[in-house]
C-alpha cells in the first residue's frame, strides 16, 4: 500500500501546485467566452490574446512537471530496461 499512499499524496500536492491552479483558472475563462471557444475549435484564434498566452505558458510549466514525475518514477521503478518496447 505504500505506493498507494505515495500516489495520494502527488495528487494532493498537484491539487495545490500554483501552476495547475492557474492553468484551470484560465482554462475556465476561456471556456466562458464561447467566440474564442468557436475560434479555437475552427483553428482560427489570435494566438496574440492573453487567455491564450498565458494558457500556452502555463502548459509549459505543467509540462515540465509531468517530465519531473515522470523521471522520478523511471528512477523509482527501475525504468529504462525494455523502454524501447513501451510504444
Amino acid at each position: 500500500m505504500e505506493i498507494y499512499d505515495k500516489i495520494n499524496e502527488l495528487k494532493k500536492n498537484l491539487d495545490k501546485e500554483k501552476s495547475i491552479l492557474e492553468i484551470k483558472e484560465v482554462q475556465n475563462k476561456i471556456l466562458l467566452d464561447k467566440e474564442l471557444v468557436n475560434n479555437i475549435h475552427n483553428n482560427c484564434y489570435d494566438s496574440d490574446n492573453d487567455l491564450i498566452r498565458k494558457y500556452r505558458h502555463l502548459e509549459n510549466e505543467v509540462n515540465y512537471i509531468i517530465l519531473e514525475i515522470n523521471m522520478n518514477l523511471k528512477e523509482l521503478v527501475g525504468g529504462g530496461i525494455c523502454e524501447s518496447h513501451t510504444r
